[in-house]
């Protein structure tokens, strides 16, 4: 019986195939193949999938990159970034190939390392997940912030904690129970496009600020310091989607090694395209004065609140207050999978679950309100293991015969994990004098 060219992965060459209906796809236009009905399994469809897992509200951390470490030398760790997700991904792709195509990422870990890269896949993404989670709550917080400053108040910060509060009780808690999450499918979208909609607000208001009489154009290039590794942890953060790579190469119509190169080089591409407009515009708009997060940065003098800002605010915080669930629904299944040996989710459960996480990353939130060191914590420890540390003991693990490109690839992997640890060092620092200064002023 002829064999499904869908369910063999890796093929080489072309099989059959009407020769004419060939030539007619190749003649296809640009605005054909770009504007053409977006079908599951199409090769668009496979780069929004990729690019989708990789741009969160996370990468409006970039300008502050720049403002810590220079706008040169932040464009540089941005290109680094780049080229390590390369590197990354090429092994993926090499080790997934010899493991004859998985669908999951824990298949290719079970396949290609055993239950003990599995186990460390596991608790890498709760670790990474539930960090995240807690740096997408404390970025709904400083929006909300940002939302009532631009209303009038004058102190927001003494506001802080009810706003945890009263966010956490009414808004994620309710969603967090629910049983399934194909109810907020589209909430990845959202979010997408809230980011992409501040991006367009940054490049249009950069002559506003640029031109405004209290700019302080003072630009600076290179400067060294020890937050640089924290920079490079919030940079791993950015370029974290190797989570999302088998689920966009799954249904690939050209189910093959140079499609997938092709797939994975597109998403990248858009991502550092997208991310050094962000950190340019950003940084160059407020310079010295650039906060944590480019949009809750002032308004453009002579004004004393920006309309099209606020709507920024709201709608990344709606966004993430979405996102917030859609990831932990996934967590909480992962967590019952290593704890109950039941592993059927009940009701009783899942309220449970749902009302210690809220609890949790509430009183984290409050505690850890810096953004850059939460995502220096999550970028340097979750986001290395899994998109560097694993994809590499897969690849050796799989090719032990290529002894010389084996050192070569243990070099890189040492490099980055120890840029991993320095970050993770450097934002645990900053979060305890945070949380220190919270506690000293609760008192």
């Amino acid at each position: 019986t002829d064999s499904d060219p869908s369910t063999e992965p890796f093929n080489s060459q072309e099989e059959g195939g009407d020769q004419e209906n060939k030539g007619a796809v190749q003649r296809k236009g640009c605005l054909d193949r770009w504007f053409s009905p977006m079908d599951k399994g199409s090769f668009r469809a496979g780069v929004l999938s990729l690019t989708a897992t990789a741009i969160g509200g996370g990468v409006l951390t970039l300008p502050y990159v720049c403002k810590t470490c220079g706008i040169g030398l932040g464009l540089i760790m941005l290109f680094l970034g780049f080229l390590s997700a390369l590197w990354s991904f090429s092994l993926l792709v090499k080790a997934n190939e010899r493991a004859g195509g998985c669908k999951t990422y824990k298949e290719f870990c079970t396949k290609c390392g055993g239950r003990g890269l599995h186990l460390a896949y596991d608790f890498s993404v709760i670790f990474t997940i539930f960090g995240s989670l807690i740096g997408y709550q404390v970025i709904v917080a400083d929006m909300v912030q940002a939302v009532l400053r631009g209303f009038g108040c004058t102190n927001p910060e003494e506001l802080r904690l009810y706003h945890i509060i009263g966010t956490s009780i009414i808004v994620i808690f309710p969603i967090c129970l629910l049983w399934s999450i194909n109810t907020l499918r589209y909430a990845t979208l959202l979010s997408i496009g809230a980011v992409i909609y501040t991006s367009i607000l940054l490049v249009v208001e950069l002559p506003f600020y640029w031109n405004s009489e209290k700019a302080e154009k003072e630009i600076k290039y290179f400067y060294f310091s020890p937050e640089i590794f924290g920079a490079f942890g919030i940079t791993f953060f950015a370029f974290y989607c190797q989570v999302g790579f088998f689920p966009a190469i799954e249904n690939l119509e050209k189910y093959d090694t140079l499609h997938i190169n092709k797939l994975v080089k597109r998403s990248l591409y858009f991502d550092i395209f997208f991310y050094s407009i962000i950190a340019i515009t950003g940084y160059l708009s407020t310079f010295e004065s650039t906060p944590d997060l480019v949009v809750t940065r002032k308004p453009f003098p002579p004004y004393s609140y920006d309309v099209f800002l606020m709507i920024a605010q709201i709608s990344i915080a709606g966004a993430l207050c979405i996102t917030i669930p859609l990831n932990f629904v996934p967590l909480r299944t992962s967590i019952f999978n290593h704890i109950f040996s039941n592993q059927e989710l009940t009701y009783t459960k899942t309220i449970l679950a749902s009302a210690i996480f809220t609890v949790a990353s509430g009183i984290l939130t409050v505690f850890l309100p810096d953004i850059t060191s939460v995502l220096s914590i999550v970028g340097g420890i979750g986001c290395v293991a899994i998109s560097y540390v694993i994809p590499l003991l897969a690849y050796l693990s799989t090719f032990p015969e290529l002894r010389l490109t084996g050192y070569i690839n243990i070099i890189i992997g040492a490099v980055i994990s120890a840029l991993g640890v320095g970050s993770a060092l450097n934002g645990l620092i900053k979060a305890l004098q945070c949380a220190k200064k919270i506690i000293i002023r609760l008192n």
